[in-house]
Order: C-alpha cells, then structure tokens, then sequence
C-alpha cells in the first residue's frame, strides 16, 4: 500500500471517529448530508450543502461573484460567448476520478457542481458507489445540466469536461449539454500569476492568492484520491469518503471567489497594488482585446516598475505598438527610435521604425539605413525569433526602397536636362 495513503487511513478515517472499535460499514447517508435521486436507470446518491451569499471563504464572500461583469469574464476567458450571458446561470464543477491521466481506462466517481439559486449558493455531488451506478449519475448529470448557460472550472477544458464526454460516449449517451461556453480559470491564472507563484496549482493560489488555509488543514491530497475511492469500493465503508467529499467542496468554493478575484484585476486594476508581471500580463490583455486606452495606462505602471533593463525595453516595445494602434505613430516612432539607441536586438522594433520613415516621413535612406543595421545584427545572432520571415521582409522592403530611391533619381535627372 501507499505509504501516504496508509498514513491518510490510519489518521482520517476512523481514528477520528467516536465509534472507533466499530468496524461495521457505514453507509454513505450516515456520513455525508444528501439524499438518493431516481433516474431512468437507477438511483444515485446525492449530496447536498448550501452558502449564504454573504459567507466568505479566503479574503472574499461568494456573492463578490455575483457583482462582476459578463463582459470581464469574456474579457479574461478571451471567449465572447460569455459577454451576454446570466452569471445566476453559470455552473461550476469539478470531478474526481480513478485516475488523474485521463482517458476510457479512468471513470469519474465524484461531480460535484455549484451554482446560484433561491438567493444561495448550492453544492451537488453525485457520487458513484459502485460502477455499475454510472449511468445513473451521468442521467442525474445531464437533467440538471438543461438549467445553466454556461460552464466555469479549473482545467476543466483539458480534463474534467473531456472525461465526462468519454464516459458518455462509453454509455451511448448524447453529451451535447456538456457543449456550454465554458471559462476555464487555469489559463488566466497562468497569465497571471506563473511568474510570481512556485506553481499554478489551484492550492497554490489559494493559499497566496485569496487567502485561504484553514480550509485545506487536514485535506487529502489529490494523487492520493483514487487510492481512497478503490479502497471505499473494498470496504463500502463511507467513512473514508469523507474527506474527499470535505476536498472537492472546497476546490467549488474556490473556483467561486478566484472568478472574482480574477475579474477584479481587469475592472478594478487602477485601485489594486499589483506585480510588475500581473500589471504586463494585464497589458497583453486589453490589447489582444483592442482596449488600447487601458493598456495604455497599464503599460505606463509597468515601465515604471520595471527593475532591470530586458524588462524596461520589452515594456517600451508595447508602449510603442500601443501608441501605434492609437494612431499617434510619431510618438510610436519616437519610442522605437530610443530603443534603437540603445541598441536592442529585437528586429521587430528596427523594421517598425523602417516602415515609419517608409511610409510617414518618407525618408527613404534612413529606412535603409534601419534595414541594414536589422540585417547586420541577424548576420551575427542565429537564436532571433522568426529569423528566417525577418530576412525575407527585410530584404523585400530594401529592394522596395532602392526602387522607389532610383525613381526619385531619375525625376530630378529628367528635371535637370529640361533645363
């Protein structure tokens, strides 16, 4: 056995328990608040909690939620399915499995899901006791599923959602209610938070980011969730389950506040204190979303945090492309020009000052002369990205240049025999 998983067992499941000499089964009923639903193809046990709006897990209360904007989900999930949709219709979920690989050989035992209703927030779990009751939960799932709009997890686009999917496809059962838009917080946490945290796991976050701990003292560890679920399926003693049930209500609550917390970076980042890599991450945000004026004033707190040069010159090279889609090109020029100066090695930056002097000042030579310290500097360095597309564009727009130079030429030459 698991080392870790007889130490879990020798201290969560009985141990803790008053009736520690008895050794007759407990049902799951007797441990756990929940009641059995009928479904066309059995029953299936149920468990039930319910959150005023008003309780806070971490440094926020659930209902923070319910404050935010559609537009900032989509803002964050950079899906614009959501923007128009009712946050009281949104469904978290989060499962627990057999395995944590994925795949037809890993069954999931554990859903549990979150949502608003009746001024509260209710948990649903729908727990498996035996394999054969899974087809019971899967129907239990899809009824409820026809009451949300769309879906929130952590992960969940890579591993929750497409191993429900499997299940059903096993079962020959339609999946289509599982096609919801779907917020997946794993990737802006990343964007987040990857450069200031050890890891993006949703335990790591909890604890540096919303403040959470006490609800995670004694927690199971999640690799060791499956190794407790075949032992319940030996023993049918609930008993065991406990825990894991305590584990996946905390990671719901979670997804709760953290879907707040996320959405408060893009309405509320000019009254937070914030990282120089959340408040470049956030740039990135609103300009890949064409929100320029925001990325402006971001990318202006980033310049001035920046703390060491590589840094400082990337921020100016989004200052530069900011002012750029704002239309104010001389002052875009004016920054890429600076770094030139400074004698960057980003190519990119040569080729938009060349394309400035090209096209706004027409000042062809001096877009020669950006082209050919572009050229001689990709002669030295063979590690610049995109190196070989550099040297073709650069090379294209010299040769457009020497043309439209010896056009020029030949005008002033015509202009001189007339006379």
């Amino acid at each position: 056995m698991h080392k870790d998983l007889r130490d879990y067992l020798r201290k969560y499941s009985i141990n803790n328990h008053d009736d520690y000499y008895d050794y007759q089964p407990k049902s799951i009923d007797e441990i756990v608040d929940g009641s059995y639903q009928k479904t066309d193809f059995g029953k299936i046990f149920v468990a039930k909690k319910e959150y005023l709006p008003g309780y806070y897990h971490g440094e926020m209360p659930l209902e923070s939620f319910l404050k935010q904007s559609p537009k900032t989900l989509a803002l964050i999930s950079k899906n614009d399915e959501i923007k128009d949709l009712n946050l009281k219709k949104a469904v978290f979920i989060d499962t627990e499995t057999t395995g944590l690989s994925g795949g037809t050989g890993t069954a999931v035992f554990l859903v549990g899901i979150l949502f608003f209703e009746n001024n509260e927030f209710k948990i649903r779990q729908y727990l498996m006791q035996d394999f054969n009751e899974e087809l019971a939960m899967l129907s239990a799932l899809k009824q409820i599923f026809k009451n949300f709009e769309f879906i929130i997890s952590y992960n969940g686009k890579a591993f929750d959602i497409p191993l429900l999917s499997t299940r059903y496809l096993i079962n020959r059962m339609s999946d289509k209610h599982l096609n919801l838009p779907h917020v997946d917080l794993l990737f802006p946490s990343r964007f987040l938070y990857r450069k200031d945290l050890p890891n993006c796991r949703l335990k790591t976050i909890e604890n540096k980011v919303l403040g959470i701990w006490e609800d995670r003292i004694g927690d199971i560890d999640s690799s060791l969730i499956p190794y407790v679920y075949f032992d319940f399926l030996n023993t049918k003693d609930a008993r065991i389950l406990k825990s894991v049930f305590k584990h996946n209500i905390v990671d719901l609550i979670s997804l709760v506040t953290l879907t707040a917390k996320l959405a408060s970076y893009i309405e509320n980042y000019n009254e937070i204190n914030l990282s120089y890599n959340q408040i470049r991450s956030l740039t990135k945000i609103f300009f890949l979303k064409k929100n320029f004026n925001d990325a402006e004033k971001l990318i202006l707190r980033a310049i001035q945090n920046a703390d060491n040069k590589e840094d400082l010159e990337e921020c100016k090279m989004w200052y530069g492309f900011i002012l750029k889609k704002l239309r104010k090109f001389d002052d875009s020029s004016k920054i890429f020009e600076e770094l030139v100066l400074d004698d960057t090695k980003e190519i990119e930056i040569y080729r938009q000052v060349a394309i400035h002097q090209e096209h706004r000042n027409k000042n062809y030579q001096k877009a020669i002369n950006f082209c050919n310290k572009a050229l001689k500097i990709m002669k030295d360095e063979y590690n610049i990205r995109r190196r070989d597309y550099y040297i073709n564009d650069i090379n294209y727009r010299l040769t457009r240049l020497h043309r439209k130079i010896a056009k020029i030429d030949n005008k002033i030459k015509e202009k001189k025999e007339l006379f």
